[in-house]
C-alpha cells in the first residue's frame, strides 16, 4: 500500500490479508512491479489494483484443481465497467482486452518493465482465459481527473497505439471522446453485485480501523529496496574464450564469460539497479573507444556460486578497439572493482553478391537456381556470407534465408523510358559514383550510398541469371546484370557467370551489353553448347564451360520430400500404383497457341493417367501459371499441385511418368530425373534454351502449332525404355571456382 495511505484506513485491508505492506510509491506503478512481486509467498501470483474487482468465473475457475497445469502464465479479460456498476463496454478495443495479471511464482520466470503500460515478459507457456476481471476506474474517477492521468501516460510514453491506430491511454481512459458512444453490455447479476458492494464499500462514512498497528511495520523505502552498491572484492569474473577475439567485419561475435558471487548478497535479475555483465572496449594505449556491451545474468546468483554468461558483440566495433574489458556493473551506480580483459584482432570477412533472375513472386527455375547457388556456399564455403541482390526486396530475405540488398536498379535504371533506348545517364553516374566511392569518396546521395555499400564490402559478384541474358528479357535481366557487373568492376571485384543461357541476342546494344559481363568475368560457365559458341563470338571468351543448369541440384533434396508428395497424392486418389503427367504450362505469354499441342499430347497419355498441374510461376498477374485452369477443358482435367515447397515440386517431377509443357525447368528436371519430357516451345528463344536439354535423348523439342507430332512424342517416349537420368550441377566444383577468386577464408581460431 502507498505510503500515503493514512494508517486509520487500512482496517478493512487488513481483515483479509495475510500482510499488508506499506511503502514508498516510486511511479509509474510499473517500477514497482518486480518488488511487490517478490514479497509474495504463494505459488502464484494474482496482481489486483485498488479500483479491480475479480469476477465470480475467475473464482470459481481458480478454486477448481489443475487450473495452473502446463502453464506458466496467464491473460484474464479486462472489463471497462460504466454505468455507475452496472455494465461494461463492449466493442474494441475495450472488449476483448486481455491482461497478463496472472503469474507463477518461481523466480527467473518473469522480468518486469519500468515502462507505463509495458508488459512484463514471461517464460513458458500461457493461456487466454475468457474470464472477466472487472475494471472500475471510468466509474471511480470523474472525467476530468482521467484527462489529468491521460495527460501524464502521453508524456511518460507517447506514441502508445492501439492496433487501429488510435491513442492508447485517450482511447481506454476517455470513452467519451470518441465519435459515438461506445457499446454497452450489462455485467452478470452476481458481478454487478460483487461491484455494487465494493463501491458501496469505498462510499462509506467512516473506514474500518487497523485490527494490529503493530504488525503494519516500518514503512519500505527506496533507498532500502534499492540494490547496494557494489564492494570491494564482490565478483570474480573470467573470460573464457582464447584471444584474440576475430571480429569479421559486419558480422557480430560472442564470449563466454564466467562470474563468480564472491560477496554476501544474491544478485537477482530485478534487482533495482540490477547488477549485469558489462564490456567496455580500449584502444592500445588503454583509451576506452565506442559503445559499451550489456548482458543480463540468468538467474539468481547467490553468494559462492559461478556462472556462464553469453556476451554478444554486435557488428560495428570502432576499428582502432585493441581490447575488451569484461566486467560486472550496476548501470548508474558503478562497476565491480574486478575485470578481465581480451584482445581483438579486425578481419574483413568474405561476403559474396549473388545476382540470380528472382523476382518479388515466385518462380520456380529461378528460384531453384538462387538456392542451389546459396547451398553451395553454405556447403563448401562455410565462411561466406552470401548477399542476394533483389528488386523489389519485400520477402526475399524469408524465401531464401540469406541478407538482401537493393539491386543497383532500385535507383539506377536500365534504361530510360524509351525501350531499346541507350543505357541511362543515371545508370553510368551510378558506375562513377561507385569508382569515387572505391577510392574513398562516399557518394552524398544517401540512396546512392545505401545500394553502392554492400558491393564495396564485397569480395566477389556472382551472376547466375538462368535465361535473362537474351534480348527478351533485356530490360528485367540483361542490362540489369550488366550494370551490377560494371559496378562490381569499379570495386574490383572478381566477377564469375555460373550456368547462364545466352541468346538469342537481337540488337547490337544487346550484344554490347553481354560482352560487358562476359569480358569482366573470372569465371564463366553456360548450361549449353549454344551458349558457348556465343559467348566466343559476343566477348573475348576463350573457352566457356558447359555445365548442367544449377537447378538440376535440387534433385538430391528430392527423396526427403517424397514422402510429402506421396501423401499430397494419396489425398488426390493418385496412389503408387497409378502413373501420373506433370503438366507445365506458360501463362500470360503464349496465349492459347500451345493449348492445342498440349491437349494433344495429354490425350496420348494411356487411359487413367493422373494429370498434376505445376506451376512454376504465381501471383504475378501477367505471368501465372494457374491461369490455364480457368480454360474448361484444362480445369476439368488437371489437378492442382498446391504443394508450395520447392523440394516437393522436384519430387513431383522426380516421380512422373512423363512431363508435358512449355516451361523450360520441367524438361531440364525431368532430363536430369530420368523422366521422358515433352517441350513445348513457340520461338527462337525456346527453341534456344530447349535444344541442349533435347539432345540428352530425354526430352521431345515440339513446336506448339504440331499437336500431331506432340502426340506421337508421348507414344513414342512411353514405348520407350525410361531413359537414365541425365548430370546434375555440381555445387562443390562452382565453390571451388569461386574460392580461386576470394581473399583467404578468416581463422576460425
Amino acid at each position: 500500500v502507498d505510503e500515503r495511505v493514512p494508517v486509520a484506513d487500512l482496517g478493512g485491508l487488513q481483515r483479509v490479508a495475510d500482510r499488508v505492506v506499506r511503502a514508498e510509491f516510486e511511479p509509474p506503478l510499473e517500477a514497482n512491479l518486480a518488488w511487490l512481486h517478490a514479497q509474495a509467498s504463494g505459488d502464484w501470483v494474482l496482481r489486483l489494483d485498488s479500483d479491480d474487482v475479480a469476477s465470480a468465473a475467475l473464482l470459481q475457475r481458480l478454486a477448481t484443481p489443475g487450473w495452473d497445469e502446463g502453464i506458466t502464465h496467464a491473460y484474464l479479460q479486462y472489463r471497462w465497467v460504466v454505468d455507475e456498476g452496472r455494465g461494461m463496454l463492449d466493442q474494441p478495443p475495450w472488449y476483448p482486452d486481455p491482461v497478463l495479471r496472472l503469474f507463477r511464482n518461481e523466480p527467473g520466470l518473469t522480468r518486469f518493465s519500468p515502462l507505463p503500460h509495458e508488459l512484463p515478459t514471461v517464460a513458458g507457456d500461457h493461456q487466454l482465459w475468457p474470464e472477466a476481471l472487472y475494471h472500475l476506474d471510468l466509474v471511480l474517477a470523474p472525467e476530468a481527473a482521467r484527462r489529468t492521468k491521460v495527460d501524464g501516460y502521453e508524456r511518460q510514453r507517447p506514441g502508445l497505439r492501439t492496433d487501429r491506430g488510435w491513442s492508447v491511454s485517450t482511447t481506454y481512459y476517455l470513452p467519451e471522446q470518441g465519435p459515438t458512444p461506445p457499446r454497452r453490455a450489462p455485467l452478470p447479476a452476481d458481478d454487478e453485485a460483487a461491484v455494487a458492494a465494493v463501491l458501496g464499500a469505498l462510499d462509506a462514512a467512516a473506514p474500518l480501523p487497523p485490527v494490529d498497528a503493530v504488525a503494519l511495520g516500518s514503512i519500505a523505502r527506496l533507498a532500502d529496496r534499492r540494490t547496494p552498491p557494489p564492494g570491494a572484492g564482490e565478483a570474480r569474473v573470467q573470460v573464457l574464450d582464447r584471444g584474440p577475439v576475430q571480429l569479421i567485419e559486419g558480422r557480430s561475435a560472442v564470449l563466454t564469460v564466467s562470474i563468480a558471487n564472491a560477496g554476501e548478497r544474491t544478485w537477482r535479475p530485478d534487482d533495482s539497479p540490477a547488477t549485469v555483465v558489462g564490456g567496455r572496449f580500449a584502444a592500445e594505449d588503454g583509451e576506452p573507444v565506442g559503445f559499451e556491451l550489456r548482458a543480463p545474468l540468468p538467474g539468481p546468483v547467490p553468494p559462492g556460486r559461478e556462472v556462464l554468461v553469453r556476451l554478444a558483440v554486435p557488428p560495428g566495433v570502432p576499428a582502432e578497439a585493441a581490447r575488451l574489458r569484461v566486467g560486472l556493473v550496476q548501470d548508474g551506480v558503478g562497476w565491480y572493482d574486478t575485470e578481465a580483459s581480451i584482445d581483438l584482432r579486425h578481419r574483413r570477412g568474405r561476403r559474396v553478391l549473388v545476382s540470380t533472375g528472382i523476382s518479388a513472386t515466385p518462380h520456380l527455375g529461378d528460384d531453384l537456381i538462387t538456392a542451389e547457388v546459396l547451398h553451395a556456399l553454405a556447403r563448401h564455403l562455410p565462411d561466406v556470407v552470401p548477399v542476394l541482390l533483389a528488386h523489389p526486396t519485400d520477402g526475399i530475405a524469408a524465401r531464401f534465408g540469406v541478407e538482401v540488398a537493393a539491386r543497383p536498379v532500385s535507383v539506377a535504371p536500365a534504361t530510360t523510358t524509351l525501350r531499346r533506348a541507350e543505357p541511362s545517364r543515371r545508370s553510368r553516374d551510378l558506375v562513377a559514383a561507385a569508382r569515387r566511392m572505391a577510392k574513398g569518396e562516399p557518394p552524398d546521395d544517401p540512396a546512392i550510398r545505401d545500394v553502392l555499400e554492400p558491393f564495396a564490402r564485397a569480395s566477389a559478384l556472382v551472376v547466375a541469371p538462368g535465361g535473362g541474358l537474351a534480348s527478351r528479357y533485356a530490360d528485367e535481366a540483361l542490362l540489369v546484370v550488366a550494370g551490377e557487373v560494371l559496378v562490381a568492376r569499379a570495386f574490383g571485384l572478381p566477377v564469375l557467370v555460373e550456368g547462364p543461357s545466352i541468346g538469342p541476342l537481337e540488337t547490337r546494344r544487346d550484344q554490347a551489353a553481354t560482352a560487358e559481363i562476359l569480358n569482366a568475368a573470372a569465371s564463366i560457365t553456360v548450361r549449353d553448347r549454344a551458349s558457348a559458341d556465343a559467348a566466343r563470338r559476343v566477348g573475348r571468351v576463350v573457352e566457356a564451360a558447359v555445365v548442367p543448369d544449377p537447378a538440376t541440384a535440387a534433385l538430391a533434396a528430392a527423396p526427403a520430400a517424397a514422402e510429402r508428395v506421396r501423401a499430397w497424392r494419396h489425398g488426390r486418389n493418385i496412389p503408387d500404383d497409378r502413373g501420373y503427367a506433370v503438366i507445365s504450362l506458360r501463362g500470360g505469354i503464349d496465349g492459347e497457341r500451345h493449348l492445342d499441342a498440349a491437349r494433344a499430347a495429354i490425350e496420348a497419355l494411356p487411359e487413367h493417367t493422373a494429370l498434376v498441374h505445376l506451376p512454376h510461376c504465381t501471383g504475378d498477374p501477367g505471368a501465372d501459371d494457374r491461369q490455364i485452369l480457368d480454360d474448361p477443358w484444362f480445369g476439368a482435367h488437371l489437378v492442382p499441385f498446391e504443394l508450395d515447397d520447392r523440394a516437393a515440386a522436384v519430387a513431383l517431377v522426380a516421380g512422373a511418368t512423363i512431363a508435358i509443357g512449355s516451361r523450360f525447368h520441367l524438361a531440364v528436371l525431368a532430363a536430369a530425373a530420368g523422366v521422358p519430357a515433352v517441350g513445348l516451345v513457340g520461338d527462337e528463344y525456346d527453341r534456344l534454351r530447349l535444344r541442349g536439354v533435347a539432345g540428352t535423348g530425354a526430352v521431345r523439342r515440339i513446336e506448339t502449332d504440331e499437336p500431331e507430332a506432340a502426340a506421337t512424342a508421348v507414344r513414342e517416349l512411353l514405348a520407350n525404355d525410361r531413359p537414365e537420368p541425365g548430370p546434375r550441377w555440381d555445387g562443390e566444383a562452382f565453390a571451388a571456382r569461386l574460392g580461386a577468386q576470394l581473399p583467404p577464408a578468416p581463422s576460425l581460431a
